[in-house]
């Protein structure tokens, strides 16, 4: 029975430790992509993974080619991240995609006019008409306990995306803020700077942050956030799955090795 025992000992552990290796083996597999999409007025960025049957064919045909290609009436540009590697496409914030604008030539208008003399004198009035791309639109506004202000809805010239920040105090609950944003660049980095600024910390707080085209439709405006919920990558919850199964794999790898050494003693 002994033996049993400790052969059992010897063999779960190392079982479970396999077959976590072989799961996170998996999980790494495939390929990451990051696509910027342009219609001359509106930009759209997208990330992902190639198992995506539709966009991740068109994403490797317009890779191999180095070219552009239609989706959804947008002209994108895709770059693929290398075999393997976990969040391959998280650094990506953009590359450029052709603004293009449309000019309009009206039919030339004449205005005559006819003097005394019988002499006509023609003159012709040519307008070019040139298109402007339109500012972008966020939800620009801070709501806290105390007050609420409205900076209304026109990003400034060049910021083209939004970003929402939902925050309540983990010592005082009266302290709550909601804020309402435009920012140049996606990226999440907003979020840290924000939370700084307005006294916030994840240690002790719970945050909510989102980053993107839009940020009116936002949910969870009366739910309070925890830490998971918190998006400083858009992939915080996946890396800290990931995180979780490093640490099961070295309570294992101790608990294997404790077993051996109680193995070895209960031999001698």
């Amino acid at each position: 029975m002994f033996n049993y025992s400790r052969s059992f000992l010897l063999i779960f552990p190392l079982a479970l430790v396999v077959i976590l290796f072989a799961l996170s083996s998996n999980e790494v597999q495939g390929q990451c992509y990051f696509m910027n999409c342009s219609t001359g007025f509106k930009v759209r960025t997208e990330w992902g993974c190639l198992s995506d049957e539709q966009t991740g064919k068109k994403c490797r045909l317009a890779n191999e080619e180095a070219a552009y290609f239609e989706n959804d009436g947008f002209k994108c540009r895709c770059r693929i991240g290398e075999n393997g590697i976990l969040m391959s496409n998280e650094k990506d914030t953009g590359f450029p995609i052709p603004v293009t604008t449309t000019t309009l030539v009206p039919p030339s208008t004449e205005k005559t006019t006819t003097v005394t003399t019988t002499t006509t004198t023609t003159t012709t009035v040519r307008t070019t008409t040139t298109t402007t791309v339109p500012k972008h639109v966020c939800k620009q506004k801070m709501e806290s306990a105390e007050n609420s202000t409205v900076f209304g809805d026109q990003c400034p010239a060049e910021e083209n995306f939004c970003y929402f920040l939902n925050c309540t105090s983990g010592t005082s609950p009266n302290k709550t803020l909601i804020e309402w944003g435009c920012m140049q660049n996606l990226t999440s980095e907003i979020c840290v700077q924000k939370l700084g600024k307005l006294g916030f910390s994840l240690d002790k707080d719970s945050c909510y942050c989102h980053v993107g085209r839009e940020n009116q439709n936002i949910t969870f405006l009366q739910k309070k956030m925890t830490l998971s919920d918190f998006q400083p990558a858009f992939s915080f919850a996946h890396r800290n799955i990931s995180h979780f199964k490093a640490v099961v794999i070295a309570i294992l790898l101790v608990s294997f090795a404790s077993a051996i050494a109680h193995a070895m003693l209960a031999g001698v």
